[in-house]
């Protein structure tokens, strides 16, 4: 009887367990999951990201499904464990299905799912209310499923929710929608939100969030704003992603920050500030991205107990100092990456310790000094990956380097490395970069034996010997060679191999004819041979380079063949500078982008067909023999953005091809008229040059209007009216020259809003008013020429100590300035106290890097007694005009601290006192002129240290005493010192000599008759009659002075001292 009781007890146990283990399905899930089915279709697109993204295989769950089976055993389906049959999680993820969810469809009946994934699928629909009323849900994905608009206030009753992920949809969420999500799903572990639109979320919405809060993925949400600290110090907080939201601000805290975190992206956004040296505190930190933001300061060596990382992005911040040499813990990082900061210093040795580093990216920082040479290079047996590309590295290249055994990408290009290549111990080389360094000798055998290398990079070294090119194209897989700007290296090729090259850079080589290996290079796409001694023809095998795109033969001796150039069918850009080709302006071809033939010796007009060139976008015909008018149909050159006409014989008026114009310089034609109105519509315009034409009229207004503007130049035309007197805020504007017009009025103060403004030339026109003191808010001036004008008045002398700082050139000459020198205005120049090296360069921005190849400033100085044209503007040039003015008082002698001062001018003004014994600091100046002012005492004899002055004048003063000996002033002549009745010594009478001051007097009055001869011979006239008189003066102006008409007026002279 005990048997059979505990018997039955086992079969019924027997018999719940296996329904339970069966999950029998309630009837109406399993008809409500089949509906669902109904309602989408299957495609093999509608899950493409599932294979593109996550290299996991997509497969519809859904077509298995049948009433034949328990729907708890349907692929994707799970049941409760109760047995009840409830389906309480549904995965179809990556099923290919394509569809509409409508809200009231049958998914929606499933009340008692907690788990529901329907991630990348195409689920063409807004998000249904009705996904409110899965009340025990926990889990919810549907994200990169194409769900579009508003989230609904129904998401935040899913109170139960432990993990949301919406990411990859088209949705948005309104700020009380999230303010609700956050407030009530208090269990909250894992959002996703990545790729929604949270515009109008305030960051500082998610403070509210859960405390259990252990992933944030806000990824491309467009979030801005500042992002509250405090989500950086919850507790269980593993992943937080933050990157691509461009306008997120933010700071990482400078303590408490979560010792859970493991993976931190922050790049892409605009946090900035230091990483603190709490991160050292994060030490289960695996990934740590916060590259393209605004970090700056330097690298705690905190982060050398960051014993989990595996990578670690910082590229493109403003972070600078040197490395910690704290690297040795990092033993599982993989990927470094800091390109394009400002780190500097030595390259710490502990880096190169780290066993499992694959990838190393320093490119673009300031690093210095020697590779460490005592490394072991089976210890970065891992390294793939070595990019130190634009870096200040020297010495030579480290054998360990040579010798790493899966190196596969090497780019140690525009650093000062030396010495010779070596041979490479392994054959597993696919990218090799060394160009622009200063290698020398031969090319290494061992670059033939690398049969994956694609790349090949050594140009601008110094390379020499030969280079085998036959053994090096049996090197299939290559398909871009540059050994450009090696003159020593000798290349040899007698037949052909590999025919897969794409790219060829042979450019500044010694070649002396086309190599003939090109022939066969059918795949080729782009070809540099310019400067490489190429003359005569070109050969006509170029036809059969059908591929070609991009064609430099530029600097050769080359003559003819141009048309079969212009025949190649995919040729796009061609550029044929400074060559010897003497022909008609050519036929272009359709579909040519970009057509250079500056410095040639084209002639005749340009040939209409160029206005089918629709997809021009940049032609330089500079420096020819162009003439003629511009055709009309310029103006439908939609794509023309550079335009460069200087140097011709074009004549007409001007033609401004629209609209994405940026480059135009028309200088040194023969345009005339005015300029036309379309310009305004010229919105990216950031240089005009149409100096020395005929052009007249008023400047457009709109001119000033343009905020990319950042060259305008004017100058020598016949341009009347005013300055335009509107400068924008934000206005790109670095140079105005309107020189030599007859522009009149007063300057506008709107040029302050020019904040880059760096040369304002404004001479020989008719511009009045005092001088514009405000200017001295311009900080980046850097020329002032306002010579020859009509300004008036003093120069006010209460400025601050921050105004003009960088100015290099100031020309106030010829205007009617009156008062005192302003002291203050020197005492601020702190550009002319600086004394540079050489000709530096400025700290351009981008735009002005842009345009610097195609536009130099000009200005014209008074130097050494002559106008000169500087073609372009040297910053170790620095000169002070204020010739030919009324300024009165003393010379400050602060100017004797301007030490890097080229030229002095305060000729012709009311200058009265002595000259300041400090000038003898001006050690680089090279011309001194203070004549014709009321100048007394002696000259300083400090003046005799300027070794490098070589005019000085000093003339029609009144300067006293001996004249300073040796260095320079024994070259200079005695008209230097013409005037000054009491001077003595070289190259005048010695002093204390009897007949010193009667010499001196002789001398005075002898020059005084040079000078005056020719008004005494016309004034003569009055005596024998005006024409006479005239016509004897011009024959002193021929001839010179004829011995009878010098008695005739001595006689005259004499009687009328004895009267």
């Amino acid at each position: 009887m005990m048997l059979y009781q505990v018997g039955g007890i086992f079969l019924i146990f027997l018999f719940n367990s296996l329904v339970n283990s069966h999950h029998l399905c309630d009837p109406k899930q399993s008809l409500a999951l089949l509906e669902f089915k109904k309602a989408f279709s299957l495609n093999e697109s509608a899950s493409s990201s599932c294979n593109d993204e996550l290299k996991k295989q997509a497969y519809p769950k859904t077509e298995t499904w049948n009433q034949t089976k328990d729907c708890c055993s349907w692929d994707g389906v799970k049941c409760d464990e109760e047995g009840e049959g409830h389906v309480v999680g549904l995965d179809l993820s990556c099923s290919r299905l394509l569809g509409v969810l409508h809200p009231n469809s049958s998914l929606f009946s499933l009340s008692h799912l907690q788990t529901l994934n329907l991630s990348r699928n195409s689920i063409l629909s807004e998000f249904s209310p009705s996904f409110g009323t899965f009340k025990d849900l926990r889990a919810l994905d549907l994200s990169w499923s194409y769900l579009i608009g508003d989230v609904p206030i129904e998401i935040s009753y899913l109170s139960k929710l432990v993990s949301l992920d919406l990411s990859g949809n088209y949705l948005s969420f309104s700020d009380i929608v999230m303010n609700q999500l956050l407030h009530n799903l208090t269990n909250l572990k894992d959002l996703a939100l990545s790729h929604v639109f949270l515009h109008d979320i305030k960051p500082t919405s998610f403070i509210n969030i859960s405390l259990s809060l252990a992933s944030l993925s806000l990824s491309s949400c467009g979030l801005r704003g500042n992002f509250p600290p405090y989500i950086f110090s919850l507790p269980n907080l593993r992943v937080l992603q933050l990157d691509y939201n461009y306008e997120l601000k933010g700071r990482l805290p400078m303590s408490n920050l979560s010792e859970s975190l493991e993976i931190l992206s922050l790049s892409s956004t605009n946090f900035s500030g230091e990483i603190p040296y709490s991160i050292g505190n994060a030490k289960s930190l695996i990934s740590l991205h916060l590259s393209f933001s605004k970090f700056t300061g330097g690298l705690p060596k905190s982060i050398g107990n960051l014993t989990q990382l595996t990578n670690i992005d910082l590229s493109v911040n403003k972070f600078n100092g040197q490395l910690p040499n704290t690297w040795n813990k990092l033993q599982k990082l993989t990927n470094f990456r800091i390109h394009m900061n400002s780190f500097m210093g030595h390259l710490p040795n502990s880096l190169f310790n780290l066993t499992h580093l694959s990838n190393m990216t320093f490119s673009s920082n300031l690093f210095s000094g020697h590779l460490p040479t005592n490394v072991d290079s089976d210890a970065l047996s891992n390294l793939i990956h070595l990019d130190l590309e634009r870096n200040s590295l020297t010495g030579p290249i480290p054998s360990w380097l040579y010798a790493l055994p899966r190196l596969n990408y090497l780019d140690l290009s525009h650093n000062h490395f030396s010495s010779l290549m070596r041979d490479f111990k392994s054959n597993s080389l696919e990218f090799l970069d060394l160009s622009n360094n200063t290698l020398q000798g031969g090319v290494s055998d061992s670059i033939y034996r690398q049969l994956n290398l694609t790349y090949l990079a050594l140009g601008s070294n110094n390379l020499s010997g030969v280079l085998d090119l036959d053994m090096l194209l049996r090197v299939q897989s290559l398909t871009w060679l540059d050994i450009s700007n090696n003159n020593q290296l000798l290349i040899e090729s007698t037949s052909i191999s590999s025919k897969n090259l794409v790219r060829v850079e042979m450019g500044s080589c010694k070649l002396g004819k086309f190599p003939y290996f090109l022939r066969y290079q059918k795949n080729l796409d782009y070809l540099d041979l310019s400067n490489t001694q190429i003359h005569g023809n070109i050969p006509k095998w170029f036809s059969e380079l059908g591929a070609l795109r991009h064609l430099n033969l530029s600097h050769n001796l080359l003559s003819s063949g141009m048309q079969v150039l212009l025949n190649l069918p995919n040729l796009k850009n061609l550029y044929l500078d400074s060559n010897l080709f003497n022909l008609s302006f050519p036929r272009l071809p359709s579909s040519i982008c970009q057509f250079s033939a500056s410095n040639n010796q084209l002639s005749g007009n340009i040939h209409p067909s160029i206005c089918k060139a629709t997809n021009l976008s940049f032609l330089d015909l500079s420096n020819n023999r162009l003439n003629g008018a511009i055709p009309s149909c310029f103006s439908n050159l939609t794509s023309l953005m550079l335009l460069e006409l200087k140097r011709n014989n074009f004549s007409g008026s001007i033609s401004i091809p629209l609209p994405y114009i940026l480059i135009y310089t028309a200088s040194e034609n023969q345009f005339s008229g005015e300029i036309p109105s379309s310009i305004c519509n010229a919105i990216f315009l950031a240089v005009l040059s149409l100096s020395n034409n005929h052009l007249s009229g008023t400047i457009p207004p709109c001119l000033a209007n343009f905020t990319s503007l950042a060259v305008l130049d004017l100058k020598n035309n016949h341009f009347s009216g005013n300055v335009p007197m509107f400068f924008p805020i934000g206005s790109e504007l670095r140079s105005l020259d309107l020189n030599d017009n007859q522009i009149e009025g007063e300057l506008p103060q709107s040029l302050l809003n020019c904040k880059n403004l760096q040369v304002l030339d404004l001479g020989n026109n008719i511009i009045t008013g005092l001088f514009p003191h405000w200017l001295e808010a311009a900080s980046s001036l850097r020329v002032l020429i306002l010579r020859s004008n009509r300004f008036y008045g003093p120069i006010n002398n209460s400025m601050n100590k921050d105004s003009f700082p960088n100015l290099r050139i100031i020309d106030l000459s010829r205007n009617h300035f009156s008062g005192l020198l302003p002291s203050n205005l020197f005492k601020n120049m702190r550009a002319m106290k600086e004394v540079e090296v050489g000709n530096q360069k400025p700290n351009s921005s981008s735009l002005e890097s842009d345009i610097l190849p195609y536009y130099k400033d000009s200005v014209v100085v008074s130097i050494k007694g002559s106008d000169l044209n500087l073609e372009s503007i040297l910053l170790i040039f620095k000169a002070i005009d204020f010739s030919s003015n009324e300024f009165s008082g003393e010379i400050p002698e602060v100017i004797g601290t301007l030490l890097s001062l080229k030229g002095l001018n305060f000729s012709h003004n009311k200058l009265t006192g002595r000259i300041p014994p400090t000038f003898g600091n001006l050690k680089n100046v090279e011309w001194l002129d203070l004549c014709s002012n009321e100048l007394l005492g002696e000259i300083p004899p400090q003046l005799a240290a300027l070794t490098f002055l070589s005019r000085l004048n000093l003339s029609h003063n009144h300067l006293s005493g001996p004249i300073p000996q040796g260095n320079q002033f024994a070259t200079f002549e005695s008209c230097s010192y013409d005037g000054n009745l009491g001077l003595c010594g070289f190259p005048l009478p010695n002093c204390y000599s009897e007949k010193a001051h009667e010499s001196q007097m002789a001398h005075v009055e002898s020059e005084s008759l040079d000078k005056g001869f020719w008004l005494k011979v016309v004034l003569m006239g009055y005596g024998f009659g005006m024409v006479f008189g005239v016509f004897v003066g011009y024959l002193v102006f021929r001839i010179g002075k004829p011995l009878w008409i010098v008695a005739m007026v001595e006689r005259r002279r004499n009687s009328k001292k004895r009267r």
